[in-house]
């Protein structure tokens, strides 16, 4: 019997448990970041949301330079609805690395890195387990940093130079060994671009499938800091 691409990683989930996968409420890779005046240590489901929003709290970018060559490290939490009859939606959080090393008015793709350290639960369970997979950054994909220049206007009646930026990252590659493919889209926050922070939104299973048995949606935010 041929599975589907959403009942293999079901299927996955399950034999992660079989084995021995332990439940864990905890990060993937350590270490921290001090992108933005924020801290990023084990990112998990717990406090994903309160990190994010100390990174959103730093404020966009204006000072944004021309230049970046920097190692960014963060999460991403994304929800995968199941529309199937008997099916419990799924939510995943990821640890995510980004090497940028960008030049502004150069074309080739800025960005190097990876999602890894998948970890799932069931909506309304708090069960964790963690899947194999890894999600890279795609070289054949569209991928940018853009840098707006703009002059706002102050309280005190004076003007002020504004440079802000934002970013967007293709990854693909396969969660639980189900092909998946998402873009990062995000802004910079902070001094000179020191941390950003967007939405994830993509796929997985088979895209030439239209059945919605093998076909998912990955949707939800993600940030990064400087290490």
């Amino acid at each position: 019997m041929k599975l589907t691409s959403g009942a293999r990683f079901g299927l996955a989930v399950v034999a992660a448990a079989a084995i021995g996968a332990c439940s864990s409420t905890g990060g993937g890779e350590g270490g921290g970041g001090g992108g933005g005046g924020v801290r990023v240590g084990d990112i998990d489901f717990a406090n994903f949301d309160d990190t994010l929003d100390r990174v959103i709290e730093t404020t966009p970018t204006t000072d944004m330079p021309q230049t970046l060559d920097a190692r960014y490290r963060g999460a991403m939490k994304a929800a995968m609805p199941d529309n199937r009859e008997g099916f419990n939606d799924r939510e995943l959080i990821a640890d995510l690395n980004i090497r940028i090393d960008w030049t502004e008015g150069e074309d080739a793709n800025p960005f190097r890195g990876s999602a890894r350290g998948f970890r799932i639960r069931e909506v309304g369970d708090d069960e964790v387990f963690r899947v194999n997979g890894e999600l890279t950054v795609d070289q054949d994909r569209p991928a940018s940093i853009t840098r707006s220049e703009s002059t706002e206007d102050l309280p005190d009646g004076g003007t002020q130079d504004v440079a802000s930026g934002g970013l967007v990252i293709p990854l693909s590659g396969d969660i639980a060994d189900v092909e998946a493919r998402i873009v990062l889209d995000g802004t910079f926050y902070g001094d000179g671009g020191r941390a950003a922070a967007g939405t994830v939104a993509g796929n997985y299973g088979a895209p030439e499938f239209a059945d919605e048995d093998q076909f998912g949606t990955i949707d939800g935010d993600f940030f990064v800091v400087t290490r």
